[in-house]
């Protein structure tokens, strides 16, 4: 678990800020389907996202931890309940009103093939964002080639990819090398929040921890809010300062990493946290 010991090394000296709420649920469920074949992939849960929080979603396949992200990042609508970003509601919004939550917001997501245009090559992608006429004129997003290029070349540094390959297009990486894409592509906006969705699930051991070393020198670095969705207790407990517990679309519990993981008040986080591996001595 040494890879596990730098990451709370890197952590520590990122203290959580408080502040107004960038995010805040109230009472929010999402329903799928129809008549017999409804199902409430999210229940009423209620949440508050602070600024510098680093928040995890746990819970096993099929609980609702990243149907509940989708609708923070707007990609998904509620079925009922109210969903704040900044104390600004984002429920029922056109695209075209999506502007601060697209700029602000950025989502990182299991795969990076499915995430990544085969067809672009990569600098485009990860400039991408920067052109959209969603974010045209906000908190400083580049206007003009030069500084998009200058933007471009940053990004690809801090996450350690050589700016002579923005010319390449996705399958000439290794899965790895995807994902850090899919992180600058994320990061080129400089966004407020990160949500990760299972972002290292789909990546061979070895990458793993690299990837997750990126995602935490982000947080630290740029100051950034982490929402990091995974079915890994032993990293989200060391990654993230706090924990929320998903069961059937439910948030059965709710609270500080080490509270929830050394005293858990509920029978399902109990049986979470028992089948986290221990390293024997």
């Amino acid at each position: 678990m040494a890879e596990i010991d730098e990451l709370t090394h890197r952590l520590k000296i990122t203290p959580a800020k408080y502040g107004v709420p960038e995010f805040e649920l109230r009472d929010v469920t999402k329903v799928f389907g129809s008549g017999d074949h409804r199902v409430r992939a999210v229940d009423q849960v209620n949440l508050q996202v602070l600024p510098g929080q680093r928040l995890g979603v746990v819970g096993e396949s099929g609980s609702g931890k990243s149907t509940l992200v989708r609708l923070m990042a707007g990609l998904l609508q509620p079925t009922s309940g109210e969903i704040d970003f900044q104390s600004r509601s984002i429920v029922g919004l056109r695209e075209r009103d999506l502007g601060e939550l697209r700029r602000q917001v950025a989502m990182v997501f299991q795969d990076p093939r499915s995430s990544l245009d085969p067809r672009m090559r990569v600098g485009r992608t990860i400039t991408e964002p920067l052109r959209s006429p969603l974010l045209r004129g906000r908190g400083g997003i580049p206007q003009d080639a030069a500084a998009r290029q200058d933007r471009l070349v940053e990004v690809m540094t801090k996450l350690g990819l050589d700016p002579e390959m923005a010319d390449r297009y996705p399958h000439e990486f290794s899965g790895g090398q995807r994902q850090r894409i899919a992180i600058a592509r994320a990061l080129a906006p400089r966004p407020r929040v990160l949500i990760a969705d299972e972002a290292t699930s789909a990546l061979d051991v070895s990458v793993r921890a690299h990837i997750l070393n990126i995602i935490v020198d982000r947080v630290r670095d740029d100051g950034l809010t982490l929402i990091m969705v995974s079915h890994d207790l032993a990293v989200v407990r060391h990654v993230c300062d706090s924990v929320l517990v998903m069961r059937a679309g439910r948030a059965v519990e709710e609270g500080p990493v080490e509270q929830v993981y050394n005293d858990p008040k509920q029978r399902y986080t109990r049986q979470l946290v028992a089948a986290i591996p221990r390293i024997r001595a």
